[in-house]
């Protein structure tokens, strides 16, 4: 059984269209209280708040409660997303992108440490919540001694949902304005966490081969990020369809370091900053392949693409290459034989200049 609820509220948009400066920020709020001072704190709540017009929310009618409310028992846990970063650091162009960083983000920092914590919100959600409800069931299923990890309100005039909503407008104004917020100060000491994102840090522990793991990781990271440096600015669309892949990647390493990214996935997120078109043969042809070429380590499968961090990475990228282009090369390696035996010697397929390099495969 649940010792704590936590009600949950956002504030700001989640969409990447950054057209003015009220849409860079979106942030997430839980208000966490003991399960059974809920009725308690809900009446006090509801006193504190009757002075605040949910419209206007007087700046200084909020500060005035502050101290009354820092007197209550809850604790403040905020994730503050700076989309603006998101896009430009993280190679992040579509909701789906956000929500599966911000999710992982709340579930290691908040939710993984408290299971004893029942989060409480809107039975009317929206598609954020709705993705972060689905992300928490899919790795905490109810069991006989568990009940659920939510709980849905049908009220819309909730007082600790109203406290959570509160707290998250204030801070979206406060990192919209850029101000220091006399209300947050006062509740101090109910703050628990203010998480500021992204924090695009590698810090993830694999299980593998130790330093050589760890030589691996640090090459292919250390060349994708000197890429993104050398052409972030480039004019070149073909060159910032390269960027956005590696930023994307990079930033899918640091959410889940072990899995690949599927081609549709990566595609419809370069689509989302490149007016031409780009497709599963373009991705193949003008990205990985030149940014392989140039000395960066892409690892892939059928299941997608990575940033190597193991030898693991290498050998399944070398075995999944090797399942295509070892049939293709004895197909061709028996053609040859077999025109070179009917010709007495005199055809030779790859006695051309341009089969020069493919010829040395052949030479026994």
């Amino acid at each position: 059984m649940f010792s704590h609820y936590a009600y949950m509220k956002e504030a700001g948009n989640y969409q990447f269209m950054l057209d003015n400066q009220d849409s860079k920020n979106f942030i997430v709020t839980f208000i966490v209280i003991k399960k059974e001072e809920s009725d308690e704190l809900r009446e006090k709540v509801k006193w504190l708040l009757l002075g605040i017009d949910e419209r206007s929310k007087k700046q200084k009618v909020i500060e005035s409660m502050a101290p009354n409310l820092a007197d209550l028992s809850f604790s403040i846990f905020s994730f503050v997303l700076n989309k603006e970063r998101l896009r430009d650091e993280g190679g992040f162009g579509d909701r789906q992108s956000l929500f599966a960083y911000l999710n992982k983000e709340i579930y290691d920092n908040l939710f993984d440490g408290h299971r004893h914590m029942q989060v409480q919100v809107m039975k009317e959600s929206s598609p954020y919540i709705d993705s972060f409800v689905k992300y928490i069931e899919e790795r905490q299923q109810p069991d006989l001694f568990n009940s659920s990890a939510f709980s849905f309100i049908e009220q819309a005039d909730d007082e600790l949902m109203k406290l959570a909503k509160l707290i998250s407008d204030v801070l979206l104004d406060e990192y919209t304005d850029q101000k220091e917020s006399t209300f947050l100060n006062e509740l101090a000491e109910r703050v628990i966490r203010i998480k500021l994102l992204p924090d695009f840090q590698l810090d993830f522990d694999l299980d593998g081969d130790g330093d050589l793991d760890d030589i691996i990781a640090r090459y292919a990271i250390s060349e994708a990020e000197s890429y993104i440096r050398q052409y972030e600015k480039s004019k070149v669309q073909v060159n910032r369809d390269r960027v956005n892949f590696l930023k994307f990647l990079l930033t899918q390493l640091s959410i889940k370091p072990r899995e690949y990214v599927y081609s549709q996935e990566i595609i419809d997120n370069i689509r989302r900053f490149s007016p031409d078109s780009i497709s599963k043969e373009y991705l193949m042809r003008d990205i990985t392949g030149p940014l392989r070429d140039a000395g960066l380590l892409i690892a892939s499968t059928s299941k997608g693409y990575k940033i190597p961090v193991s030898k693991s990475d290498l050998l399944d990228y070398v075995n999944f290459s090797s399942s295509m282009a070892l049939p293709m090369l004895r197909r061709i390696e028996k053609s040859r034989e077999i025109i070179l035996r009917e010709t007495d010697g005199e055809v030779d397929i790859l006695e051309e200049e341009e089969f020069k390099e493919l010829k040395e495969f052949f030479i026994k």
